[in-house]
């Protein structure tokens, strides 16, 4: 298998493919909605909380089966540690 160095991680010269799934602990998930109603220009973000129950059944729903198919899921309430933790999987060294 071909080497090479990228950004200082060994990059292999094949296809890779990593899935995970980022979750946010309930107040976290919440917090975030309050953050986003700046990126979206000020917007009222009631639609938002109006459907937060919606989404965290969906959250839950993909971790169920997110953990049936061994696909890793990441506490996303830092983003260093996300990073830290995805790239460590990645590489192997989790």
């Amino acid at each position: 298998m071909y080497k090479m160095k990228f950004n200082n991680f060994l990059y292999f010269n094949k296809k890779n493919f990593h899935m995970f799934i980022l979750t946010a602990p309930e107040e976290r998930h919440r917090e975030n909605i309050n953050l986003r109603k700046y990126e979206f220009g000020g917007r009222s973000v009631r639609r938002f909380y109006e459907r937060f129950p919606i989404a965290r059944i969906l959250e839950d729903y993909l971790i169920m089966d997110a953990h049936k198919n061994n696909v890793p899921c990441i506490d996303n309430s830092s983003l260093k540690n996300s990073a830290n933790k995805i790239i460590s999987f990645i590489s192997g060294i989790s």
